[in-house]
């Protein structure tokens, strides 16, 4: 008749399938030591912040002195104004 014949095996609880165990790499950085990095002593708002007239006109200054170019990436970019 060519059926399947299923055979249940009762396995104990702790049994690997013959898998061999796989090694963990050691970390080859050594860790950080976080009691030993400075953090930031200002609070927040008192260091001020440039903006309006004042950013666009050294955004502007800056362009011009780098002829449009951002260092980055080498795009070339028009200010708008």
């Amino acid at each position: 008749m060519g059926g399947v014949v299923r055979l249940r095996v009762k396995l104990p609880a702790n049994h690997v399938m013959n898998r061999p165990k796989l090694k963990t790499l050691k970390p080859r950085v050594p860790a950080v030591n976080a009691n030993r990095i400075p953090t930031l002593e200002a609070k927040a708002g008192t260091t001020p912040r440039v903006r309006g007239r004042k950013w666009v006109e050294t955004r502007k200054r800056i362009a011009v002195e780098q002829q449009f170019i951002w260092r980055g990436c080498g795009c070339v970019w028009q200010p708008v104004a």
